[in-house]
């Protein structure tokens, strides 16, 4: 199970943050940042609060590793560039918190990571279209 201080530590590697940066931004001592992350203790609802902010995640997130569903509709903006087949399929994949917790995960991705998985998709979908290729055994 996810833990508050795994989610904690996680987004602060993801951000290329040091303890101590985190200390600065959420306003404790780096003391207290190791021991939460260590799970010596726990943030209150205010260390809550500016931990939310500092990493700019919703409090229920680090709480419950819960990102809130955004609606998508004819108003959002990048719902308007994609065609219906991909929007249903984000929609889709949204419904399942594993993905949601992932677009998490790739909207603080360093670049270079982004283009790691980009790559790693490109292989999938080779080696999907391959298998689609082959004819079955008789």
């Amino acid at each position: 199970m996810t833990t508050v201080a795994k989610r904690i530590r996680d987004l602060r590697k993801q951000k290329g943050w040091t303890q101590k940066d985190l200390a600065q931004k959420s306003h404790v001592s780096p003391q207290v940042v190791s021991n939460w992350e260590r799970e010596y203790s726990t943030p209150d609802t205010d260390d809550i609060a500016n931990l939310a902010q500092a990493f700019d995640v919703p409090a229920d997130f680090l709480l419950l590793g819960r990102m809130p569903e955004p609606a998508a509709g004819a108003d959002d903006p990048i719902a308007k560039h994609l065609a219906p087949e991909e929007l249903a399929v984000l929609q889709e994949m949204r419904r399942h918190e594993g993905f949601r917790a992932f677009f998490h995960d790739l909207s603080v991705a360093p670049q270079d990571k982004l283009r790691k998985l980009i790559r790693m998709w490109d292989i999938i979908k080779e080696d999907l279209e391959n298998d689609d290729d082959e004819e079955p055994d008789s």
